[in-house]
């Protein structure tokens, strides 16, 4: 099914199978929305199904497509992912240093 992942700029850590993880689940329930969790933390990228385009186009918050997602709820598949990344975001350079050379 076709769809949208919605990827943020600011989390460069997110592991390439997550991403492979996240459409297999998509492929399975293309009309979910599929987002990933570590230890029970919701996180990103989002995949919505593609009857939401005109909504993702219309949104203006700065945060994503919470409102979607939050107003779609039975739609939503949790796919667990062993990344930390999904939860990762780089907004300044001691986030970055701390990110890439952790303690």
């Amino acid at each position: 099914g076709d769809g949208y992942m919605i990827c943020l700029g600011d989390q460069p850590n997110i592991k390439t199978p997550t991403y492979d993880v996240l459409l297999d689940a998509f492929s399975s329930n293309p009309a979910a929305i599929v987002l990933p969790f570590y230890q029970g933390e919701k996180g990103n990228p989002v995949i919505l199904p593609k009857f939401f385009r005109a909504d993702i186009l219309a949104h203006e918050e700065p945060e994503g497509c919470k409102r979607i997602v939050q107003a779609n709820k039975d739609l939503v598949i949790q796919v667990d992912v062993d990344d930390p990344g999904v939860l990762q975001d780089i907004d300044t350079k001691t986030d970055y240093e701390r990110q890439v050379n952790p303690a």
